[in-house]
């Protein structure tokens, strides 16, 4: 509720102050109170504070930078930023003697140390950082906020359930009133914490993504709902939340890096080792704990982009390149951020760390005489702290087995980031084991994860070390999103302790306590109920003191064992005789005799060796519970790995620069980068394309890969890059790597980075390296690529894939009968006949996504380079396996553009499978910034591989890093599948290719394919093959038909009342019957048209027959979005159809696409054509399809962003949809209809949902729109693309406007012709849907979208199960989400919930710049129910007069 300071804020000067940050007041609004004792409610007091960010020591920092504070940290927060202005003219703010002792008093009960100089506040500070509420699940929670911020109104929109969002939405939208505290003022918001996990909150007063509004700047935070009973604490101080024994009330206590405790667990429960690293005993590793029962380190990381700021002032460190005429500025780091070629910053928690800011540190140590021993250029040290210090990014710290809940919270306002942690695997779905183990996802705007690392602190081979965690996209990385999780071995008091026992020189001065810098190590506090971590000696004194680095150089190599082999060694249960843990080609562990071409020292230090595990090898030094240990105990347990060839491999794998050929048109790579194993021959060498390496192991191996690096010591400057070295005064060695993702390693030696305090684990020039991985899970798919110049190689195809089969598993060549096989993009995969899994054998097609790819074309030409060499704006082209099939390249009827026919076969690769093959998918997104997604047609998987009664999907969104297995569940028949990118950018760049799949050959012929079902003699192993394709048929043949008439034609679109239309739309409309010839249309007159929604039941085969009425003469529109590479005579093709995912059908008949070899299925001009297609789902699944997205294939370039889309929802067999026409709650019952966006659905059913009725709506979300101002009917001017761009000019993925089902409400004076603010309080164009208070809601989103570009999604107030199969199987593990991720082109989600507050809940778009202010967002109006009162639940009669009940 609103109130107004009855006088200023303590310490805030009066309302007339210079400071402008108590102005006029508004009016106060009155609201009822509410009852605040129904249950246990804690209490916070949260200021919105105004004040410079800095970014990093550098001085990076945003002057308008705004947070989110506990008002009891004003006064420290206040002493900073008056401290920082200290000797600047005209500064408002008072240095004065009571504000320095309140900050100090403040600074010493919270234990926070203050800066004594203007210097030092112009430094990251630790309470300048985004703000972390936390309660326990079960309590309620009031927030007041004091709103410091000048002449704004300000918010708290909590992206959450639990509130009313009348009172406490922290936003202005539609007809609610403002809950937003005006400037100078307060406002409570009271949220009900019904959910465990991570929930964003923003200031929902400005939805605007620029510099003009306010989240960007900062003013963000997060609420953490704790499992009940709970308590945290401070990690370094101890200071606890429910006083020092847990057990007292409730203190304010913020903090993105505390302890949780269970119930009953004291915070200064403080356990003590007495021992020390030589005779510690190391637990045994838990892989999964219960987090309310056990203590756990909970670090919450903000994920946010694209600030506005300033480079520290004063003059930038040249780079030595200037005096050589050479530019290596790095482009320009700095002013506004943003923009094409001038690089932002991307900060994590307030703090960044660009490699640009790290290079200028080397250059001015260059500069002043600094000698390097041996040269650094860049990014191999980017993530140095021999050479940089540690970074100020946030650095995540644990001992070895803590456990670890890692909250994740994107709170930026455009990107879809890609989260990876090196060394760890987590679960999907969080406490659900079942789910796939991942170590990459992709985050969107506003929305919240839960990342619980199996096994925890050092995983299950308990290893201390530094790894990075860091946005996968490459540009994002480079310009500082990047922290480190450091696993200490030994106790870490905060103190000093005594200097280190070693005679080598490189330990001079060295001492427990502090970093080989000599920085302080922060205490850190052991878990209560754990065992305490050792103490640490002179002689064995833990990570990382033993590293023999150098400050200020390079990161040292590591050491060679040199050692002799032990007995216990010599015993081995290797089937292949190999006696030794080695490399191969390797036969001796003593220094001496290192083969001279490996990168190591050959000789370790005394407290290196002190550091060693018990059997030190080459690529694994340092773990506490080795690897070979672990796996001989788990093949003693589980018999599955007694039919493994051996229990160790070793390959000899090369890393190369090559010529890489992307098509028959000449496109092409000409400095490609490449892995192949050497025991294959070198690719260039090699007959067909070059392809990315993908290898297979067996699940329980260990493998032994010896890296040798044979990339050129020098590389000439292209459009796209710098040259390798740019300069002689910053030469590089060119150190490269592998590392991988998922499995197990050592970090410290074996990485393939340079992290923290680590070793150098990549190999120079011409030397080899060991990288030693563990495949102790049957992971599938798992991402290897280089991390130490990967900005620049990973783009140009450095990457591959390591494929970990079943246990026991051949590997078989899919042509060549017999043929083993271990690389290879198309395998057959034949299980061991001990495993009796389903299904016995599989073909395998792997898929690797790149973009970025610099090209050139047959005459030399770069195709899309950035605006200079080494720039970061979109850039380069796209492809699949080292391979695309430009349609640019493809002339003629945009009909026909994937027509075999007409074309020839594509470029990409042609899996080739018969029909009914079991197939299995390998994809992975290899390179490098944009987000994609991936689409079979016809064919259908389940959303989690194990998990059968997961969702059913044909669709996913991939980010770099990101790594899937989908097995086919759809009747697989003859013809070619298309499989592609969808994005129209994508798809033009050659993002596509075909499965083809060729009947049957008889028993006894000689088939062309190897296969494994007609020729098998095996009885048994030919009822198995019988059974895997029995599963793969629908549930349930079709009972009944469903048939829809519909015809294409144009229609002069009204996207906003009167003011904004699409002149040359298409639209697909449901008619009674067709007549002989297309209707007239009148185009001077627009019109509002909704967007075909089709509703049935399932078993029902929906019969479609499409007449089209398309125009003549139709082109392109002027000011068309376009994509790289456009060519500016594209035609736009007359023909139209109509393509259903995720239904079955025959590919030869109703696909809606003229794909490969199949008949043409497109519909030309005044003709109709009939598209049938099967609506059951797969056995074994447990809800019907759900949504499903419609979409012409005839002219994706065209028809699509003209309004060509539309969907089919699959409703339960016994369900029926009543239409609620616009003004009405709820539907007529007696009514029936098949078409339309809003239903009410009934269910007749003899099942326990008989008499559920739920309030259902279908939302298409459209991008790249091209719309005009309306002028009397016809197009004036276009409406603006992103800031500062005309219309066409902006980035690609950006182009044009968005919208919902055909409705547009711009918001903004960039945007809105009509000039608005930045609020949600217009009665929007786009959807109001009524609902009904407590009757079930299945909102059903679908992105009808044409660029690659991901979104979020979010509905205020209300939350759904995240993954509802876990919901409706009775999980109360599910998490409970109010935004999703990741949504693009072909997506569907459905959320259901149960609206309880009445009032207008707002729908949107999470990302903020620019689908928000381009219009995608409108209103969920809930009304209240018959026979409600005012107050149950919470309603208020302000809005209650304006909605009328349901009666």
């Amino acid at each position: 509720m609103f109130k107004v300071q009855e006088g200023p804020m303590e310490g805030s000067g009066t309302s007339s102050s210079s400071s402008g940050e108590l102005g006029l007041l508004p009016d106060t609004t009155s609201v009822p109170e509410v009852d605040h004792t129904l249950r246990q409610t804690v209490h916070y007091d949260v200021v919105a504070f105004p004040i410079t960010i800095y970014y990093n020591r550098e001085g990076d920092h945003d002057h308008n930078g705004m947070m989110f504070a506990l008002y009891d940290n004003l006064p420290i927060l206040k002493y900073i930023r008056a401290l920082a202005r200290v000797g600047l003219n005209n500064s408002p703010d008072d240095l004065s003697e009571d504000l320095s002792r309140e900050a100090y008093e403040r600074a010493g009960k919270i234990g926070i140390e203050l800066p004594l100089t203007p210097q030092q506040a112009k430094q990251p500070h630790p309470l300048v950082r985004p703000l972390v509420l936390r309660a326990r699940r079960g309590e309620q929670m009031t927030v007041t906020l004091h709103n410091w911020i000048p002449g704004r109104a300000v918010g708290l929109h909590l992206v959450a359930g639990g509130y009313d969002v009348v009172t406490a939405d922290g936003s202005d939208v539609a007809l609610n009133p403002s809950s937003l505290a005006p400037p100078g003022g307060t406002w409570d918001y009271m949220w009900s914490c019904d959910h465990e996990g991570v929930f964003p909150f923003h200031d929902g007063g400005n939805y605007s993504g620029d510099e003009n509004g306010t989240n960007v700047h900062g003013l963000f935070g997060a609420l953490v709902v704790e499992p009940p009973g709970t308590t945290w604490r401070d990690p370094i101080t101890g200071i606890a939340s429910h006083g020092p024994d847990g057990s007292g009330a409730f203190e304010q206590l913020d903090g993105v890096y505390l302890d949780v405790l269970p119930a009953g667990q004291s915070p200064g429960d403080i356990p003590e080792s007495d021992t020390s690293l030589a005779d510690y005993k190391w637990p045994k590793p838990q892989d999964y704990v219960r987090f309310e029962e056990e203590a756990h380190r909970e670090f919450v990381v903000f994920f946010h982009d694209e600030p506005e700021f300033e480079p520290g002032h004063g003059t930038q460190e040249p780079s030595p390149c200037d005096a050589h005429s050479h530019s290596h500025s790095d482009t320009a780091h700095g002013q506004v951020g943003g923009g094409h070629d001038n690089m932002p910053i991307m900060p994590i928690s307030y703090r960044s760390e660009p490699m640009i800011n790290r290079e200028r540190t080397l250059w001015r140590l260059l500069r002043t005489g600094h000698i390097l021993e041996r040269p650094v250029l860049n990014e191999e040290q980017h993530h140095s702290s021999w050479m940089f210090g540690d970074p100020v990014t946030p650095i995540l710290r644990a001992y070895i087995g803590d456990p670890v809940r890692i909250r994740l919270v994107h709170a930026a306002v455009k990107e879809t980031h890609v989260f990876h942690l090196h060394l760890y695997e987590w679960h999907a779905v969080p406490q659900d084991i079942l789910s796939p183990r991942i170590d990459a996802i992709s985050i969107s705007p506003q929305t919240g994860h839960t990342i619980e690392p199996v096994w925890g602190a050092g995983n299950r081979h308990q290893v201390a070390g530094d790894v990075i965690w860091h946005c996968h996209l490459y540009p994002h990385f480079h310009e500082g999103m990047w922290g480190m999780f450091r696993t200490f071995e030994t106790r870490q008091y905060g103190h000093d302790g005594k200097h280190l026992q070693s005679d080598d020189a490189v330990y001079a001065g060295r001492r427990i306590g502090r970093y080989p810098d000599n920085t302080r190590i922060d205490a850190l506090l052991p878990l209560p109920g754990r065992k305490p971590p050792p103490i640490p000696t002179p002689d064995q004194p833990g990570y990382p003191l033993y590293i023999p680095g150098i400050v200020r150089q390079k990161s040292p190599r590591p050491p060679w064992p040199d050692r002799e082999f032990k007995d216990e060694e010599k015993t081995s249960n290797n089937k292949h005789r190999q006696q030794f843990e080695l490399p191969c080609s390797v036969t001796s562990l003593l220094g001496a005799d290192m083969p001279p071409d490996f990168d190591y020292r050959p000789f370790p230090t005394r407290l290196e060796r002190g550091a060693f595990n018990e059997f030190p090898v080459p690529g694994e030094l340092f773990t506490r519970n080795r690897l070979a240990k672990q796996q001989q105990q788990e093949w003693l347990d589980d018999v599955q790995f007694s039919s493994n060839v051996s229990t160790q491999v070793c390959h000899d794998v090369v890393v190369a620069q090559r010529r890489i050929d992307y098509n028959s048109h000449g496109w092409h790579d000409k400095h490609g980068h490449l892995y192949y194993l050497a025991a294959e021959r070198d690719p260039a060498d090699s007959p067909g394309p070059i392809e990315p390496l993908f290898f297979r192991a067996q699940h329980g191996q260990i493998l032994n890969l010896t890296l040798r690096n044979d990339t050129p010591e020098m590389i000439e400057e292209t459009e796209f890059d710098h040259a390798f070295p740019p300069c002689p005064a910053l030469p590089w060695e060119g150190e490269c790597s592998l590392h991988v993702h998922m499995v197990k390693f050592d970090p410290i030696c074996a990485d393939g980075a340079s992290v923290g305090w680590n070793y150098m684990s990549g190999a120079r020039h011409g030397r080899k390296m060991v990288y030693r991985w563990w495949a102790d899970r049957e992971f599938g798919t798992i991402f290897f690529h280089d991390h130490l110049f990967a900005n620049y190689r990973q783009k140009h195809g450095l990457f591959g894939a390591l494929l970990v089969e079943p246990a026991g598993s051949s590997f078989l060549h899919h042509i060549e009968p017999g043929r083993q096989i271990t690389t290879g993009i198309q395998a057959i995969i034949k299980r061991h006949p001990d495993d009796f899994r389903q299904p016995p054998w599989f073909r395998e097609f792997c898929i690797g996504i790149a973009d970025f790819i610099p090209m050139w074309d047959r005459n030399g030409r770069a195709l899309n380079p950035p605006a200079q060499p080494g720039g970061h704006g979109d850039q380069g082209v796209m492809g699949l396996n080292y391979r695309n099939a430009p349609i640019r390249e493809r002339a003629g009827d945009p009909a026909n553009w994937f027509n075999s026919r007409v074309h020839g076969d594509p470029d990409t690769t042609i899996f080739k499978t018969y029909a009914d093959d079991p197939v299995w998918i390998r994809l992975l997104q290899g390179s490098h910034e944009e987000s994609h997604s991936f689409q079979i047609h016809a064919l259908r998987w389940v959303r989690f591989r194990d998990q059968i009664d997961s969702i059913i999907r044909n669709q996913q969104t991939t980010g770099i890093a990101e790594a899937f297995t989908f097995i086919n569940q759809a009747p697989l028949t003859a013809g070619d599948y298309l499989y592609k990118l969808s994005g129209a950018d994508d798809l033009w760049l050659g993002c596509w290719g075909l499965i083809r799949a060729f009947d049957r050959p008889p028993a006894g012929s000689h088939p062309d394919l190897v296969t494994l079902a007609p020729v098998s003699t095996d009885e048994q192993e030919q009822e198995q093959t019988e059974k895997c394709v029995a599963s793969l048929q629908p549930s349930a043949p079709a009972s009944r038909e469903r048939r829809f008439r519909i015809q294409a034609r144009p229609v002069n679109l009204l996207y906003r009342d009167d003011d904004i239309i699409d002149p040359r739309a298409l639209v697909y409309e449901v008619i009674d019957n067709f007549t002989p010839d297309c209707p007239g249309v009148d185009l001077t007159r627009p019109q509002h048209f909704e967007p075909l929604v089709l509703w049935c039941q399932e078993g029902d085969d929906v019969v479609v027959e499409l007449k089209n009425c398309l125009p003549e003469n139709l082109q392109v529109e002027p000011f068309s979005p376009e994509v790289p590479l456009e060519r500016p005579d594209r035609p736009v093709s007359r023909q139209v159809s109509l393509h259903a995912d995720l239904v079955t059908y025959e590919v030869r008949m109703h696909d809606g696409a003229n794909v490969g070899l199949n008949p043409p299925q497109t519909v030309p001009p005044g003709q109709v054509r009939e598209y049938r297609w099967n609506t059951s789902r797969p056995t074994d699944s447990p809800n019907p399809l759900g949504p499903v997205l419609l979409q012409d294939m005839a002219d994706f370039r065209n028809h699509r962003h003209h309004g060509l889309i539309g969907a089919l929802v699959v409703l339960p067999a016994d369900a029926t949809p009543h239409p609620v026409l616009s003004d009405e709650v709820t539907a007529d019952l007696d009514v029936v209809r098949w078409h339309g966006s809003r239903m009410t659905v009934t269910r007749s059913g003899d099942d326990h949902e008989k008499d559920l009725i739920t309030e259902e709506m279908v939302l298409l979300m459209q991008d790249g729109l091209r719309l005009f101002l309306n002028a009397n009917g016809k197009p004036g001017f276009p409406l603006p693309d992103p800031p500062n761009e005309e219309a066409g000019e902006a980035e690609h993925e950006d182009q044009g406007q968005k919208g919902f089902n055909y409705r547009t409400e711009p918001i903004g004076p960039v945007f809105d012709p009509r000039g608005s603010d930045y609020s949600l309080n217009p009665e929007p164009a786009t959807p109001i849907w009524q609902v009904p208070a407590r009757r079930k809601v299945r909102f059903h989103l679908v992105g009808g979208l044409d660029k690659p570009r991901a979104h979020s999604f979010t509905i205020h107030g209300v939350t759904w199960p995240e993954h509802r199969f876990r919901s409706d199987a009775g999980m109360q593990t599910a998490p409970m989400v109010s935004s999703e991720s990741a949504i693009t082109s072909g997506t569907v989600r459905t959320f259901e919930f149960t609206p309880t507050h009445q009032g207008d809940h707002a729908y949107r778009n999470g990302v903020l710049k620019w689908a928000v202010p381009q219009g995608m967002w409108g209103v969920l109006r809930v009304h209240k129910a018959a026979g409600d009162s005012d107050r149950e639940p919470p309603y208020h009669n302000d809005v209650a007069d304006r909605l009328e009940p349901l009666s």
